[in-house]
């Protein structure tokens, strides 16, 4: 008996009813072995495996004579030739394609950020126009005080600071009305992009 972590390609394991594979792994002798692999193949019913090669044209989520690292052995037993372990397992690269993508933007923070530069720009803008206007009505004197207090204003004045409250307020009480509909998620912010979503139903007359 020795950890899963130390599984090797060409390694013989035993598989036998209680354990999980921890492997992908090549049954090379078997007796009456199933197999629950609902979470890689889909299939709910624990499925029979058989030491049978499988056809050119046959995939391997199909074929009956590879064990899924990840897969739980229901009943019989078997011995199994490690051809794949830690992430170049089938289940080992489903995780890396779900886990290994970048994360995207929801349509709110992009509005939100468009919104905050705009916010930005005018901000900028008014300073600027506030310290030369206030040049000329001082004569230009003390122009480091004129250009501190335009963006002192301009900054105070124009920089919403209640929209982050503002905003996560507003999605929590549209999260809680979900919640109340057993619609679960992960991100507060994805209620948006939820709150686009329009079902519509079709009903047939024969």
């Amino acid at each position: 008996m020795i950890a899963a972590q130390r599984v090797v390609c060409g390694d013989i394991i035993h598989i036998r009813a209680g354990s999980r594979v921890p492997a992908d792994a090549r049954i090379i002798w078997c007796n009456q072995l199933k197999l629950e692999a609902s979470s890689i193949t889909g299939e709910s019913e624990p499925i029979d495996y058989t030491v049978k090669e499988a056809g050119e044209e046959v995939t391997i989520f199909e074929a009956r004579n590879v064990a899924f690292n990840g897969s739980l052995a229901v009943d019989g037993e078997a011995f199994g030739l490690v051809i794949r372990c830690g992430s170049a397992t089938v289940i080992g690269q489903i995780a890396e394609m779900t886990t290994g993508q970048s994360g995207k933007k929801s349509r709110l923070e992009m509005q939100v950020r468009r919104y905050v530069k705009f916010l930005v720009f005018i901000a900028c803008t008014i300073a600027i126009t506030v310290f030369i206007i206030g040049g000329f009505v001082h004569k230009w004197r003390n122009p480091l005080a004129l250009l501190a207090q335009g963006f002192i204003v301009s900054a105070i004045g124009m920089v919403p600071s209640g929209l982050p409250a503002t905003v996560t307020s507003i999605l929590t009480l549209i999260g809680k009305r979900l919640a109340a509909k057993n619609v679960l998620m992960k991100r507060l912010d994805i209620v948006e992009a939820l709150g686009q979503v329009n079902i519509s139903e079709w009903c047939s007359y024969g």
